[in-house]
């Protein structure tokens, strides 16, 4: 497989770029193609979301996974994706952090086929790498809608730690990369079908103590260095987007019945978090930093 990838020197700084015409257009043509003929062959399955002992759907969106071995039979060329490292080749050799830190082999590997058939279907806000023991350290995520068009939804929108919104569009041939423990982000409702599949690829340094473990020193405003950019606003990143969140939550689950228990969850958990004064006060102070919606940034 021909990956196309230079990343910008602000990918070290931000934790993600948009790359455009990623791979060959023929080759794009071809995933497109192969994930509808998937569709149509019913190979598809409803996305789930493990919740407590229960297991919920997300209405309109399906998905395949090619650790299947039947999923790879059906979609070659994706299957050749699983199999290969040549992403993992074209990262490195585009940053040396993530030559010397992602893993090789299918083992280290998720590929993940989507198909949005609209509705609004979409995703809350979530951090791909939630913490151990998951090792997920990049996410590549490539989209294939040749006929999208500004008002079709579906764009997925980052949420850089107390930082503008970007709000990125799902064209064809266009790939997001992104640190899956330090970006938090959300697809938006899509009124059209929306074509994508995603690589997570894990790595050396992801979930250590540092990452995960919130301390009282954190909770200075001095120290906003510990939140903006690292893995350590996954603490607090529910609690001071609880707004957000929520709402995320509903236009995701609409009238489902998972969406009541999850809003709950949810509720339960920023309570939780609240009734520690000093985090209380301390995450009031980072909502009152929050930019205003104008700020949005459009790719």
């Amino acid at each position: 497989m021909e990956w196309r990838i230079v990343l910008p020197p602000s990918f070290e700084k931000d934790g993600f770029a948009v790359l455009d015409d990623v791979l060959p257009a023929a080759k794009a043509d071809a995933l497109r193609a192969e994930l509808l003929g998937l569709r149509d062959a019913d190979a598809l399955q409803p996305n789930k979301v493990n919740f407590g002992r229960s297991v919920f759907i997300k209405p309109h969106v399906f998905d395949a996974d090619m650790h299947a071995p039947e999923i790879r039979a059906l979609a070659p060329t994706f299957g050749a994706i699983f199999r290969s490292d040549a992403l993992v080749d074209a990262l490195g050799a585009s940053s040396e952090t993530l030559k010397s830190t992602l893993l090789r082999g299918s083992d280290a590997k998720t590929v993940k086929l989507q198909y949005n058939e609209g509705g609004g279907g979409c995703f809350p806000l979530h951090f791909d790498n939630p913490g151990r023991p998951n090792e997920r350290a990049i996410t590549f995520l490539v989209y294939l809608n040749p006929a999208w068009r500004e008002g079709d939804g579906g764009e997925l929108q980052l949420l850089p730690f107390l930082g503008a919104p970007r709000t990125i569009a799902p064209l064809h041939n266009r790939a997001i990369c992104f640190r899956s423990d330090r970006v938090l982000h959300r697809t938006l409702p899509s009124v059209v079908e929306r074509l994508c599949f995603t690589v997570w690829l894990d790595g050396t340094s992801t979930n250590s103590d540092t990452d995960l473990l919130l301390s009282t020193k954190h909770l200075d405003l001095d120290r906003l260095d510990c939140f903006c950019g690292h893995a350590l606003q996954r603490t607090l990143a529910r609690t001071v987007y609880a707004d957000l969140f929520a709402e995320s939550l509903t236009s995701c689950m609409q009238e489902s019945e998972g969406c009541a228990p999850m809003l709950a969850a949810h509720a339960a958990h920023v309570e939780r978090l609240m009734q520690n004064p000093r985090v209380k006060a301390f995450v009031e102070s980072l909502r009152a930093m929050l930019p205003p919606e104008s700020s949005e940034v459009r790719m």
